[in-house]
This record gives structure tokens, C-alpha cells and sequence, in this order.
């Protein structure tokens, strides 16, 4: 069974939320679901979190598709391919 969270975590700056993203591993979390809230992009999150918890997969809940072109859009999606193949 795979269990997930949504990040990032609330009123936690994002150099911050190491220690609970190892703890959410830790605890059997399988998935991280990064979603556009709170300020924070959909992407910066994951990619923090490929290097904190290399096991874990990794996916966006919500990128509007309205707040970047299609060119910003595929670019950084792609970079996130880069830096966590598979994932």
C-alpha cells in the first residue's frame, strides 16, 4: 500500500521541512504531492524533497496551468525529470 502527503507543510519555510519529510518516510509515506498554495510553487518543494528522501515519489496535485506559459511549464517539469529520474 502507498500512503502520501501534500506539501509543502504550512507556516514552515521550505529549508525547514527536511526533518518532517524524513519523518513522513520514516513512518511508511511512500508518495509527496506538492501542490501551488500557501506561496510556494509546485516545483521547489519536490525538488528539495528528491534530495532529502531519494525513495520517495514524487508528483504535482495542483499546477495551474494559468499562472506560467506552456515553455515555463515543460521546463521545469523537465527539470525535475532531471533531477529525479523515474521518480
Amino acid at each position: 500500500m502507498r500512503l502520501g502527503m501534500t506539501i509543502p507543510f504550512d507556516n514552515v519555510p521550505l529549508g525547514e521541512q527536511r526533518d518532517r519529510f524524513l519523518e513522513l518516510e520514516d513512518a511508511g509515506y511512500t508518495d509527496l504531492w506538492s501542490a501551488e498554495a500557501m506561496g510556494a510553487d509546485a516545483f521547489t518543494p519536490l525538488a528539495l524533497a528528491s534530495v532529502w528522501t531519494p525513495s520517495m515519489r514524487l508528483g504535482t496535485a495542483i499546477v495551474p496551468a494559468f499562472t506560467r506559459g506552456p515553455a515555463l511549464l515543460a521546463q521545469s517539469v523537465g527539470s525535475l525529470a532531471q533531477a529525479a529520474p523515474g521518480r
